[in-house]
């Protein structure tokens, strides 16, 4: 009992301590953002070229489905928007009243908007597609391999002789995919509107 107590309590405590790594290396990247805008926004610029190259190149050679990653893609033209100005990550900050008079404050609160919800659709979109596939392909080698045949070795009439045509995406990829395609990008602005913030408040 107390070796189970134990090992619940260092669970515990791992988990916290990573989340305490991971918070602090965030506040270090605002930081740098903050101090080093230009290099920042470069680097946003080549993680966002970097993204559109791979997703494009896992549609053309992986035959991963275009119609997932169209919400990603088109989040990209937000991203370049933004972190073409040679302004960024400052350009993010709050608005002020001259702003809404002179109608720029409505696209001051779509654009960041639309910036999330691209990205998270994708990633459903996404998610639901692996889920399909893999239940299409796990039938499949169940129905192939696992089940009683007819005499003369024939499968069952209500089985799918044929191979799925989807390509079957491992866990693995599926997380690569949606860790450096879908939200690299979102997370590095994100994180130049923080900048941003803490910049407005201290100035």
């Amino acid at each position: 009992m107390l070796l189970s107590l134990f090992s619940y309590a260092f669970a515990l405590a791992s988990v916290v301590a990573l989340l305490f790594c991971v918070a602090l290396g965030l506040l270090r990247l605002c930081q740098f953002i903050e101090a080093h805008s230009s290099q920042s926004r470069r680097i946003g610029l080549r993680l966002l070229y970097a993204s559109l190259s791979v997703q494009v190149g896992i549609v053309v050679l992986d035959s991963v489905p275009l119609w997932p990653l169209l919400p990603s893609l088109a989040a990209g033209a937000l991203h370049l928007h933004s972190l073409s100005r040679p302004s960024w990550p400052f350009a993010a900050a709050p608005t002020n009243g001259r702003d809404r008079r002179q109608g720029a404050w409505p696209w001051s609160w779509v654009a960041p908007t639309l910036s999330v919800v691209l990205p998270l659709a994708s990633h459903m979109m996404l998610t639901r597609h692996h889920n399909l596939v893999s239940h299409t392909w796990h039938r499949h080698r169940y129905d192939h391999a696992r089940r009683q045949r007819l005499p003369g070795g024939r499968l069952d009439w209500d089985v799918e002789p044929e191979v799925p045509r989807e390509r079957e995406m491992k866990v693995v990829e599926l997380i690569a995919v949606l860790g450096f395609c879908v939200w690299t990008v979102p997370i590095w602005r994100f994180l130049g509107s923080c900048a941003a913030i803490e910049w407005g408040l201290s100035s």
